[in-house]
């Protein structure tokens, strides 16, 4: 026996499953003991064990791996000798460090104390209690609160569990971990009781409800039901573990409930075929039905979307996205259509046109009947113009959002005066369009008081000077614009060149309540601008720089506007940053200097501000010193490295001394290999890790480093094509 390798005698053991005979194996010698020890994993007992504290211990001590345990006392009589109570459950449950799987079965002598003892066993995921007539909804609520990785309930014939404490369901509804709820012959907890899991639906993959003839099985969001006049309904996707036993109706469902059920459907095609089951559920899925998205499949276009709104009187968000679009997917909606649609949706408050090409002004200017219209997004409606967005604009009193993006042909301001004027406008974002410059956008006029959220971005080479007059310059006033902007709270300015006093570089100074800045590729602004934005920001949360260097004087001196002066701005106004982000373009190991931002001054706003998020890209002066500077920054969460060539090995073992550090992301980081990662691997801390386009990180090397782990090697990021791909190079003579 002792020349048999050891994974050849486990192999035999697990495949022994005969009770008896495994334990006559065992006594054949210590070795195969020893061995079945260390293999048992589960492990079921009920009337015959009538054990003492000291037995049990031995017992459940012998098997050290143990994940599943069973009591089970069906059938059990006083003959059998006393069952289990709470105290000897807990002796079992501290000798089962790895238990995750519990059930008990008749278990009269258990009561809430002894549930209560599970609060400890924090690996529990699975627990089932059958005819536990001791145990209440105080006992379970104890578990639901110190289990946490719980996932999955079974409630069979548990007389006192009932509605009156229902607390355990609704912590288990905010925990978010549960995906299996069995609730069988409860008869303190009713269906309208189950809707108390709140958001606990979303994760729930396996619902089975049965009481007094009834039965309820939902899998994967998907429901299925037993009636006399169809035996079996079966819908995509769906799988049962079992055929109902008893006959249900729908009408014993409260309406209440259904209609939350068909809220947490999200696909179309579900919920399509969720509506067919029964003609109830069709008439509470089109009350339920409050937006749509349709496209190039639309045909014939006006007839399918005026079908679509008879159909949903409810309705209040469209999109009508073409992007795509070819001749062969038939005719788009014309104006004549939108005018169709538009007076069958009386409670339309949102709409998208993306890529409508055969809408005109004639058409966008039926909106104007929708009076309810807050918020109208534009995405390449190349038909549109200033005077079709006018007749809008003055219709529509309520809207408080515009999107306009390249949209070519909206230029005039006369639409953006009465907006201004109006002054209910909260949201506007702006990107390349031609026509509306950054001068236009003054003409927003008192409009800019209530303003929350303001986004331009401008098609202009980035090295043109800037032209045009702007005529909201007051030349003798001393504030030099005649609006504020105190209602501003996230502002986006991208691609344009901002000239001296003028433009839109005036809205840095007057935005008190801002919280959320980002800048990109912004020219003409400098140290002053930061330091006056940082005077009247306190609020500020979030900031974004992406910077150029540019040309400075007649020495060939290239370098990125802002300064060092910027960030200690910041760090001495801004208290409560906890986001941000650097990018460079442009820059290239030769020429460190480009970059006027140092490591010292980075450094300092870190330790001055609560920064939480932290991301650099293309940054040339960062180093492995200031990653070891970085930890000591007591609330870095969030910390995204890109294209940083300076970090090596040596500063990335300083990321595990960052005390709170949870979602580290490397891309394009050519000199971490490795070694490097090691730490990450050893500390077992991270919630996530995002390697990409690391050439020296092998991906057998992140693995098990986080909970989560992202690897490519190929695939790049949205910001580095912004940086690497989207930026024009820059020549030196």
């Amino acid at each position: 026996m002792e020349d048999l390798p050891e994974a050849l005698l486990a192999e035999i053991v697990k495949r022994v499953t005969k009770r008896s005979d495994l334990n006559s194996l065992s006594l054949v010698s210590k070795r195969l003991f020893a061995i079945e020890d260390e293999q048992k994993e589960s492990i079921r007992v009920g009337c015959g064990l009538c054990l003492k504290t000291e037995e049990l211990v031995s017992l459940f001590s012998r098997f050290p791996n143990l994940w599943k345990v069973e009591i089970d006392y069906a059938a059990w009589t006083p003959s059998h000798g006393d069952q289990l109570d709470s105290h000897d459950l807990f002796v079992i449950l501290s000798c089962c460090p790895s238990l995750t799987d519990l059930t008990l079965d008749f278990c009269s002598n258990i009561d809430d104390t002894g549930l209560g003892y599970l609060r400890y066993c924090e690996k529990l995921v699975s627990l089932r209690l059958n005819s536990a007539t001791e145990i209440t909804s105080s006992g379970l609520l104890s578990v639901a609160v110190g289990c946490n990785s719980l996932s999955s309930v079974q409630l069979i014939n548990c007389e006192k569990i009932g509605s009156t404490e229902s607390q355990w369901l609704e912590y288990l509804g905010l925990n978010g971990s549960l995906e299996e709820l069995v609730v069988k012959n409860c008869y303190g907890i009713s269906l309208s009781d189950l809707l108390k899991l709140g958001q606990g639906w979303m994760k729930l993959r396996k619902l089975e409800f049965e009481m007094k003839g009834g039965v309820w099985d939902v899998h994967e969001g998907y429901y299925h039901m037993e009636t006399d006049a169809q035996p079996f309904i079966h819908l995509p996707n769906l799988e049962t573990t079992q055929q109902p036993q008893h006959h249900f109706t729908l009408e014993d469902l409260l309406e209440a409930l259904l209609a939350e059920i068909i809220k947490r459907i999200t696909r179309t095609s579900d919920l399509n075929s969720f509506s067919l089951v029964s003609k109830r559920l069709y008439t509470i899925e089109v009350d339920q039905r409050s937006d749509i998205h349709v496209g190039c499949g639309l045909c014939p276009a006006t007839e399918a979307l005026v079908s679509l709104c008879t159909r949903f009187p409810n309705m209040w968000k469209v999109e009508i996205d073409y992007s795509g679009w070819a001749p062969g997917d038939g005719n788009q909606l014309d104006s004549q259509g939108f005018l169709e649609f538009s007076s069958r949706c009386p409670s339309l408050t949102d709409l998208t046109l993306s890529f409508c090409l055969h809408i005109h002004d004639s058409g966008l200017s039926y909106l104007a009947y929708c009076k309810k219209l807050t918020s109208l997004r534009l995405n390449s409606a190349r038909k549109i113009t200033s005077c079709g967005l006018l007749s809008v604009v003055v219709g529509c009193k309520s809207l408080c959002a515009l999107h306009l993006v390249d949209c070519d042909k909206i230029g005039s301001t006369e639409w953006l005066e009465y907006l201004g004027w109006n002054g209910i406008l909260e949201e506007l974002v702006v990107k390349n369009c031609d026509e509306i410059s950054q001068y236009n956008l003054l003409k927003f006029g008192p409009g800019w008081m209530k303003l929350k959220k303001f986004e331009f971005r401008s098609d202009e080479c980035l090295w043109d000077n800037p032209d045009g007059h702007d005529l909201s310059y007051v030349a003798h006033n001393p504030s030099r614009y005649d609006f504020c902007c105190e209602s501003l709270k996230d502002l986006s300015l991208t691609r344009f060149t901002a000239g001296p006093e003028v433009g839109l570089r005036n809205l840095l100074g007057q935005c008190n309540a801002l919280e959320k800045l980002c800048l990109e590729y912004v020219h003409g602004l400098n140290d002053n601008d930061m330091i006056a934005l940082s005077q009247s920001c306190n609020n500020l949360r979030s900031i974004s720089l992406w910077l150029l260097p540019l040309l400075h004087g007649d020495d060939d001196n290239w370098m990125t506007s802002f300064t060092d002066n910027s960030l200690k701005a910041l760090a001495l106004n801004c208290p409560m940053l906890e986001a941000v982000e650097l990018t460079f373009g442009g820059c290239e190991p030769p020429y460190p200097s480009e970059i006027a931002f140092t490591q010292k001054g980075l450094v300092a706003l870190i330790k001055s501000c609560p920064i939480r998020v932290l991301v650099l890209n293309g940054a040339e002066f960062f180093d492995d010193e200031g990653m070891k500077a970085l930890s000591f920054a007591p609330f870095l969460e969030t910390l995204e490295l890109m294209d940083c060539k300076a970090i090596t090995d040596v500063g990335m073992r300083f990321i595990v001394d960052i005390p709170r550090l949870s979602n580290p992301a490397l891309r394009w980081c050519e000199l971490v290999t490795d070694g490097g990662v090691a730490e990450l691997v050893h500390a077992q801390k991270l919630d996530s890790l995002s390697i990409e386009r690391c050439p020296c990180i092998s991906l057998e090397a992140v693995q098990g480093a986080a909970k989560s782990v992202h690897y490519s090697i190929k695939y790049v990021s949205r910001s580095l094509w912004g940086k690497r791909m989207w930026l024009p190079d820059l020549s030196r003579s």
